[in-house]
């Protein structure tokens, strides 16, 4: 963030801020230190921020898990998150629209696309707005899904930045 706050060309030193910054600099910040995105999913997904509609959009193409995920020892399932949110900074307020898969068998069968779509509801919006994808891995026990105690594999990045316009 600090890296934003100091691409502000426009303001004086001490009054630099996010939205005079480069926002994109954020794009592909992982969450989880321990867990990045792009060492655990490699299904092929792309990032959509549609401004006009007000929706972003993750969409996994076909994928084997198997060979596609790395999940750690225990798994038996996961599923894919994601996450679209308008900030206003000037008002610190936020509009949050979350989203999930259903839960997807960790086995080596061919799965169909998985599109996340987050709908925040407001159309042609000039604040900025960010894309999160993740996944989050489950071990089914007895017909019921847990999250597994170690969440240290559960990954989650910031996959695409939309500035305001």
């Amino acid at each position: 963030m600090m890296q934003v706050i100091k691409a502000d060309q426009v303001s004086n030193r001490g009054l630099r801020n996010v939205l005079d910054g480069e926002l994109v600099l954020l794009q592909g910040f992982d969450f989880n230190g321990n867990a990045r995105l792009s060492a655990t999913v490699y299904a092929p997904y792309t990032s959509v921020i549609d401004r006009a509609k007000g929706v972003l959009e993750i969409n996994v193409t076909s994928f084997v898990p198997d060979s596609q995920i790395v999940a750690p020892g225990g798994t038996t399932h996961f599923r894919f998150i994601s996450a679209g949110v308008e900030v206003d900074f000037e008002n610190e307020t936020f509009n949050l629209v979350q989203s999930s898969s259903a839960e997807i068998s960790f086995d080596n069968s061919v799965r169909e696309p998985v599109v996340l779509s987050n709908d925040i509801g407001v159309e042609e919006s000039t604040k900025p707005l960010f894309l999160v994808f993740g996944i989050e891995f489950l071990q089914q026990v007895n017909g019921t899904f847990y999250a597994l105690n170690n969440v240290a594999y559960n990954a989650l990045s910031l996959v695409l930045v939309g500035t305001g316009v």
